[in-house]
């Protein structure tokens, strides 16, 4: 006899999204449990409207009450659970039934693409991958990048969400005395889409709650560094946020993820030898492997290593799929290892691909200084200027057109930057400057 499955979701104020989420789920559960913990959106009538079960939940701060609250209303053997803002791919219907027959399983991690808008980024330093067109309401993005997350598992009395915040369902499944396995299908989650916006309004929210997680789980390691996250971004609150590491190091001296982002913090701190030992502490961590390459390139890159930030950086760029960032750094790295011919041309086609790349402007520049190849350098803060107008920009290229004595062409590109920026303080003075230096010049001469 085929296991029964079941549907269980929490929403609220999730009106634009949940009809998609339901309609993805509609032809593989047998019931359908919302738990709506306040909506004012219409979600409550959208669900009924798909043929769930709504059940009220009143919101105390903590995101597992609410889900264990709609979790209790579940008759079905199994229970299949999503956000509001993601989707079940269309392939699960098939692969389910094989996957509630197996013995000794209580749970499945599945596979959470995170739809990006950029082609090249990462979230929680897992690396963007190219979108394959799986998704089709996410058909139109860049790339995505994924985690994986139990969203699969047995309706059993001992089995419930823990944590206010960052819920987990994974350790009581074990401790049930079940085994995990990984799911052969995927969610998809199109949240990151809709602008920086929506998610900067819950960076506060999410921060209270962690800040209440690590003090009803102070011995939790994953609690300490799940608010550190939380404290490095959006709030770039690094001192606390390696205070938390701290704290998550000494409840457990080989969480790899936890090292890594004590390397990522301290290498925005300016802090390089500490970013690199701890990297090099991460290494377990194959989920962050390709960034962890990227950052110790950075690190040694910075420290003056050259050839062994090379080797990072090549590292970086075998175990993923490219980024132009880490080509222009190689690049970089190249021309100041004299391998002159590789690193500018490498460098010249990252900008051929993303001629509006300011930070691969800059380096090229940079990189044409660094050989003392000047007149090139001249050209290129050009073409930064005409490609990213900023007042940067135009100072830059009209500096090193001083560098080289041409006055005039200094002048010119001070004037073109005026026209775009008129109220720019930075142009106007650089330009007084240049004028008050032509006149002392030319004054000595006259002498």
């Amino acid at each position: 006899m085929q296991p029964t499955l079941g549907f269980s979701m929490i929403v609220k104020n999730g009106a634009d999204t949940l009809g998609d989420c339901l309609g993805s789920v509609r032809d593989i559960a047998t019931e359908f449990i919302v738990g709506d913990t306040g909506s004012t959106d219409g979600s409550q009538e959208i669900a009924r409207a798909c043929g769930a079960q709504v059940v009220s939940i009143a919101w105390e701060d903590d995101f597992s009450r609410a889900r264990n609250a709609a979790l209790a209303n579940c008759t079905a053997d199994w229970v299949l659970t999503l956000d509001a803002d993601e989707e079940l791919d269309s392939a699960a219907a098939k692969l389910l039934p094989r996957l509630l027959k197996k013995a000794g399983i209580g749970g499945y991690a599945v596979p959470v693409r995170n739809y990006l808008p950029l082609r090249h980024g990462s979230i929680n330093g897992n690396r963007a991958r190219a979108n394959d067109g799986r998704s089709k309401r996410n058909h139109d993005a860049p790339s995505y990048a994924e985690h994986l997350v139990v969203r699969l598992f047995r309706r059993h009395p001992e089995i419930r969400y823990t944590g206010c915040v960052h819920e987990v369902i994974a350790p009581q499944i074990v401790n049930a005395g079940f085994k995990l396995g990984q799911a052969d299908f995927c969610v998809h989650h199109s949240g990151y889409m809709s602008g920086s916006e929506r998610y900067g309004q819950k960076a506060d929210f999410y921060l209270r709650l962690l800040r209440k997680k690590v003090t009803q789980e102070p011995r939790n390691p994953l609690a300490w560094l799940e608010l550190a996250r939380q404290l490095h971004e959006p709030f770039r609150r690094n001192e606390e946020a390696l205070s938390c590491l701290q704290r998550a190091l000494a409840l457990e001296p080989q969480l790899a993820s936890a090292w890594f982002l004590r390397g990522v913090v301290n290498l925005e701190m300016g802090r390089d030898q500490e970013a690199l030992t701890a990297l090099e502490k991460s290494a377990g961590d194959r989920e962050h492997a390709a960034e962890r390459e990227h950052f110790r390139g950075d690190a040694l890159h910075n420290l003056g290593l050259f050839r062994e930030s090379e080797a990072a950086y090549q590292r970086c760029l075998s175990l993923s799929e490219g980024d132009p960032q880490v080509e222009s750094k190689l690049g970089y790295v190249e021309v100041r290892l004299g391998k002159f011919d590789t690193g500018f041309a490498r460098m010249e086609n990252v900008l051929a691909l993303l001629p509006r790349g300011a930070e691969l402007h800059d380096r090229l520049i940079k990189a044409y200084l660094a050989a003392g190849r000047v007149p090139q350098a001249a050209v290129a803060a050009e073409r930064f200027a005409a490609a990213v107008p900023h007042p940067k920009a135009f100072l830059r290229a009209a500096a090193i057109c001083a560098h080289m004595q041409d006055n005039a062409a200094a002048r010119e590109l001070l004037l073109r930057g005026l026209e775009v920026f008129p109220d720019s303080s930075e142009l106007r003075e650089a330009g007084s400057q240049l004028a008050e230096r032509a006149n002392q010049q030319s004054a000595a001469q006259g002498r």
